[in-house]
């Protein structure tokens, strides 16, 4: 099997390596889509160091000086080239709202319809649903506004998770999901990996290599 992990956020970071880890006969392959370069790069340089838990690396961050428009197209011509040389079987994302998870799927199902997606424990948005569930701009005015833009593979999911291209969901607490995921097939996250010899050598990784994990700026990735 080779599996994708979407990774945005630091928490997406080490869930992914939690899922890695509990999936080492696969292939595993992070897509680093932060919005902060530096913070990507630092996690990055963790995945490329434990290539027996990751065996490929890609750090899809774009400088910020460019227009979101212009990144994303970028960003999408280079998950064209990766899904053409490795197609995967399985893509995680801590957000299925994200263009480039939704994009992959999109490209992914065109060479083989069977590719999953599985959305991986966002932190309160997963219990507690999306911030703006309840807008219209949120239901309505933004998802055709991206259809236009970006076209029909567009779904939107009311809140992180719930969108059609997903099929199950690890979280922390499968019993206290929103309501919108509970129509996914849900799957508790392996609290041993967390305390596992392979895990803590990753995170002790990171606090080498940054001193301390307060180091990265956690509010802009």
């Amino acid at each position: 099997m080779i599996n994708y992990f979407f990774i945005s956020s630091p928490l997406h970071f080490f869930i992914a390596t939690n899922l890695a880890i509990s999936h080492k006969n696969d292939k595993n392959i992070a897509l680093f889509i932060s919005k902060n370069e530096q913070t990507a790069k630092q996690y990055a340089k963790a995945t490329t160091h434990f290539n027996d838990i990751f065996q490929e690396t890609y750090d899809l961050t774009i400088n910020d000086e460019q227009k979101k428009f212009k990144q994303r197209k970028l960003r999408f011509e280079q998950i064209e080239k990766i899904i053409e040389s490795t197609p995967p079987n399985r893509i995680f994302t801590g957000s299925d709202r994200r263009m480039e998870f939704q994009f992959a799927m999109h490209q992914a199902r065109r060479v083989d319809s069977k590719v999953e997606g599985i959305y991986i424990d966002d932190g309160t948005v997963s219990y507690l649903g999306h911030k703006s569930i309840n807008s219209v701009f949120h239901k309505v005015i933004d998802p055709q506004l991206k259809k236009l833009v970006y076209g029909s593979w567009w779904q939107n999911a009311l809140t992180t998770g719930s969108s059609n291209w997903i099929s199950k969901a690890y979280l922390a607490v499968p019993k206290d999901a929103h309501p919108l995921l509970q129509t996914k097939e849900l799957i508790a996250l392996d609290q041993s990996v967390f305390s596992s010899d392979e895990f803590l050598q990753v995170n002790d990784f990171l606090i080498a290599k940054y001193d301390t994990l307060t180091d990265i700026d956690f509010a802009k990735i």
